[in-house]
């Protein structure tokens, strides 16, 4: 019974680590998810000031639209800020916990997988290894990295 709960203990703590490593992953996506968003509206406003430029003729409708996308626009903008702040702070603490191996393979595989956003395979190929070996150093990384 008492070595049951030390791996319960041990599978949380390697789901602590790895949702660690992947928070930087996640945070990239949310911070395109943005970034795609805002290209929308500005290409809206862009659009809107064309139109404007053109001899038809003016609708007061259009003046509260433009003025609509220029709020999302400014708060788009506020948002990506935001997520690049905590991007940044995702893979600091991500790259800190990285660090605290001291086989530089095992630091290299986990900047692949988790900063990079490189696949098993991908890895092996770049390494001249097997995906199995690769996957194999993974999980050792994982065991041995401390999360700072």
């Amino acid at each position: 019974m008492e070595k049951k709960k030390e791996l319960s203990k041990e599978e949380k703590e390697k789901q602590a680590k790895i949702k660690l490593l992947k928070q930087v992953y996640w945070d990239e996506k949310n911070l395109k998810r943005l970034q795609e968003k805002l290209e929308k509206i500005t290409i809206k406003i862009e659009s809107i000031r064309s139109s404007n430029i053109s001899s038809m003729p003016k609708s007061s409708g259009l003046a509260q639209d433009i003025s609509d996308l220029l709020g999302q626009q400014e708060e788009y903008q506020s948002l990506i800020i935001k997520k690049i702040m905590k991007l940044e702070e995702s893979r600091q603490k991500a790259e800190s916990s990285i660090d605290t191996l001291e086989d530089s393979r095992l630091k290299l595989i986990l900047n692949y997988v988790y900063l990079e956003d490189m696949t098993f395979k991908e890895i092996a190929v770049d390494l001249r290894k097997s995906e199995r070996h690769i996957r194999r150093l993974h999980d050792i990384a994982i065991r041995l990295m401390k999360i700072v």
